[in-house]
């Protein structure tokens, strides 16, 4: 009897455990380009901490999130490219702004020697601007038109979010601080426009060169979650156009029916 019970409970024992068949949904997203987007995908989801299994092509890129993921977190991963540009200003078309009359409507805003142009829509802006001859960068909200001159993409190591105010702290790698460095060193008494996926969020005007490797950003009116992800995204690098094709179910069969 007691050799019986001592085999049942190696039986017992051996049994593997039984686990619940992984389900969730699906997404299918298309690539701008046959190049390879996982290793990106893979850093921002690390930095906000979120599951999801990557599974890549040459054409489109599949994200399985499991049934307890944060799906719109994770959407949120792919909703923006996190091109981050900071750049010079044309200091003889800025002086021509501050010096010239403009069309009704625009309104010409002097701070030292450099100016911006402001107006009721882009729309309007762009309608009644006449040619820079260089490059226009716009603001949303209010609308402002800045002339651009040349642009810095510095590579984030790291992001960091604050509370009083609300905004983040960059930390650029050693190329990245020395050449923002000499950026804002040939723009003191221009305005740095900051542009995020082509748009201005500020164009502060330098008063002296930044020289240790950081800057503080603020983005519009994002509440803190939605800055946690731009950190995530900034540090994860820039992500080529991401277009959602379809979301599905995936699991044991019937699983979503």
């Amino acid at each position: 009897m007691t050799r019986a019970l001592g085999a049942f409970a190696l039986l017992l024992l051996a049994c593997p455990e039984r686990r619940a068949p992984e389900r969730g949904l699906q997404l299918v997203y298309r690539k701008a380009s046959a190049d390879s987007v996982r290793s990106i995908v893979d850093r921002r989801l690390a930095q906000l901490k979120l599951r999801a299994n990557l599974q890549e092509d040459a054409t489109t890129l599949t994200v399985r999130v499991p049934e307890d993921g944060d799906l719109s977190r994770i959407k949120s991963v792919f909703a923006q490219a996190a091109k981050l540009e900071f750049c010079g200003e044309d200091a003889n078309i800025a002086a021509r702004w501050c010096r010239d009359a403009w069309p009704a409507g625009i309104t010409t805003e002097r701070t030292g020697t450099t100016c911006m142009q402001r107006g009721d829509t882009r729309g309007a802006l762009e309608q009644a601007l006449p040619d820079a001859g260089s490059e226009v960068a716009f603001a949303q909200k209010p609308a402002s038109a800045y002339v651009v001159g040349s642009c810095l993409s510095p590579r984030i190591v790291s992001a960091e979010v604050h509370d009083q105010p609300l905004s983040l702290t960059l930390d650029f790698d050693r190329a990245g601080a020395r050449d923002f460095a000499e950026l804002t060193r040939s723009a003191v008494g221009r305005r740095l426009i900051i542009r995020l996926d082509g748009v201005v969020q500020s164009a502060p005007v330098v008063r002296e060169p930044i020289t240790a490797g950081k800057a503080m950003l603020t983005v519009g009116e994002q509440d803190r979650a939605a800055l946690e992800v731009l950190a995530a995204n900034l540090v994860g690098g820039e992500l080529p156009g991401m277009k959602l094709e379809r979301e599905e179910t995936w699991g044991p069969p019937g699983f979503g029916r």
